[in-house]
């Protein structure tokens, strides 16, 4: 808490799609914005999930969805680095696409504990071993 009572997270991901799946490419951008309370016991995250569909057929979808989610927060160690651990809770999220009709409505972003030791400025993933958001301060 010394550092900030906020912490950003970008995530890019690009991804090419073979048949059967009706999407040949997916570009994602996931925003993750988690503000403590002052005491550090609680967090708040901000989920912005910005995604860009492209059909096999030639169409192209555009897409987003965000959420504000109440977090589980337990600090500790970690082999004697300093560390948190970062609750989501389970959710559904509304996806809206322009134009309209594209497959899911939804989106599910991952549940559960994750475990970040607090290096300089960042706050890394360690746990699970296939996280991969690295959070810097922004306030």
């Amino acid at each position: 808490m010394r550092v900030a009572e906020v912490w950003q997270s970008t995530a890019h991901e690009k991804s090419l799609l073979s048949p059967p799946s009706p999407v040949s490419v997916a570009d994602v951008n996931t925003e993750s914005t988690v503000r403590f309370s002052r005491d550090g016991k609680q967090a708040k995250e901000r989920l912005i999930f910005r995604e860009r569909f492209q059909l096999h057929d030639g169409r192209t979808f555009e897409c987003g969805a965000s959420a504000e989610l109440e977090l589980g927060v337990a600090w500790g160690r970690r082999r004697g680095e300093a560390a948190v651990q970062l609750t989501r809770p389970a959710a559904t999220v509304l996806r809206r696409c322009v134009p309209e009709g594209f497959g899911d409505a939804t989106l599910e972003p991952s549940a559960g504990p994750a475990r970040f030791v607090i290096r300089a400025d960042r706050l890394l993933a360690v746990d699970p071993p296939l996280e991969k958001r690295v959070y810097l301060p922004i306030e």
